[in-house]
């Protein structure tokens, strides 16, 4: 499972303070691993910093000093600061596959105008997008009932066959839909949904 936080803009000292997933049924064996990374919208790919692992989540204890960045060539890269908070699973939540995401229900709201020049849908062309992480969503959409690309179509294979064609074409629609539709510092909005009624 991947899960990837907020941007935190224009710090060398990022704080994550409402940064919380509440994840079910993790197997005793798991690992975690953490990246971090460097937005810049003026770049076409965001700039790897470092990360580390954490290979005991049941009997978590935080470093004193924080977990230490790894860069690239082993350089050191800083210390990053989390709490990770283990229960045994209840029964009702026992049922429920490994890793099922539990909340909080946070959203991404991204405006892009280079869509909203392309579609012209409304007066100020802008398009927006949104990203709506859902509770639960792994028990209704099971990943053996996920429907899968046509490996018989061609213009399919084209794409996601392994020819170095393949490869040239996936990352042009990489790089296309990160341009038009990516999560960036400028015209973003985010925050949490929740359930109280008004």
């Amino acid at each position: 499972m991947n899960y990837r936080s907020t941007i935190v803009p224009n710090t060398p000292t990022p704080t994550w303070e409402d940064e919380k997933w509440i994840v079910r049924n993790i197997p005793s064996n798991a690992k975690l691993s953490v990246k971090i990374y460097d937005k810049d919208d003026d770049k076409i790919l965001d700039d790897y910093i470092g990360g580390f692992e954490i290979f005991n989540l049941i009997n978590y204890r935080a470093p004193q000093k924080g977990h230490e960045i790894i860069g690239l060539f082993d350089r050191h890269k800083g210390y990053f600061h989390l709490s990770i908070h283990s229960i045994q699973s209840s029964h009702e939540t026992k049922h429920l596959p490994r890793y099922t995401f539990d909340g909080p229900c946070r959203y991404f709201r991204h405006d892009s105008f280079s869509v909203g020049r392309l579609t012209m849908l409304n007066a100020d062309c802008i398009y927006s997008t949104w990203k709506i992480s859902m509770r639960r969503i792994s028990v209704f959409l099971k990943p053996q009932d996920r429907q899968h690309w046509n490996k018989k179509y061609k213009a399919a294979q084209t794409i996601f066959g392994n020819y170095p064609l393949s490869l040239a074409s996936q990352s042009t629609i990489k790089l296309a839909h990160k341009v038009l539709y990516g999560r960036t510092l400028k015209h973003n909005e985010n925050g949490l949904l929740t359930n109280i009624k008004t």
